[in-house]
């Protein structure tokens, strides 16, 4: 399947080379403090990344992969981030409980570099006021693993489909509350 954006699945099935495959910073820094953007997720590289792990490591790794953009609450791509990395440690088996504590905050601060690494978090975190995208990215996620199962139709079982499709509503008036 062609992605946008020169992504690419056919890397190496390693956490780093997946991530930077589907065009994202393999380190969850980068993106830390901005909230869930679509600019920093989106539902292209979401399901690029699904591409890459179900190929490379199977439909069950697929499946957790799935069951880990489901349960995070906000998918800021510093809590995706590391998430992900805690799911590839795993063997690709699934994550209950996930570094990525909502802050949306990761930065090193060991060295120098980190340390103002750490302070540029801190205004980027001030300064976007808690965005949160990730009824956008999730509903964005849907659309393209709909698209990949037409081209994939191995790599995308009904289970992978009734994992990304919506809850029922809550009777919330916002249009995407329903995830």
């Amino acid at each position: 399947m062609k992605y946008g954006r020169n992504i690419d699945v056919s890397s190496t099935g390693d956490g780093r080379a997946i991530l930077n495959a589907a065009n994202m910073s393999a380190r969850p820094g980068y993106y830390s403090g901005r909230g869930a953007t679509r600019s920093d997720l989106s539902g292209e590289r979401l399901c690029a990344i699904y591409h890459s792990v179900a190929e490379h490591h199977g439909i069950d790794a697929g499946l957790a992969f799935l069951a880990l953009v489901n349960n995070l609450k906000v998918l800021s791509a510093t809590d995706f981030i590391l998430a992900f990395y805690q799911l590839e440690r795993s063997d690709w088996e699934g994550v209950t409980r996930f570094e990525g504590n909502g802050t949306h905050i990761s930065a090193p601060c060991d060295t120098e570099e980190g340390q103002l690494q750490g302070k540029m978090t801190l205004f980027a975190a001030l300064a976007s006021n808690g965005r949160d995208d990730s009824s956008s990215i999730r509903f964005d996620f849907r659309a393209w693993m709909q698209k990949l199962r037409v081209v994939h139709p191995e790599l995308v079982p009904d289970s992978a489909i009734e994992a990304v499709s919506p809850k029922k509503n809550t009777g919330s008036q916002d249009f995407y509350s329903y995830w």
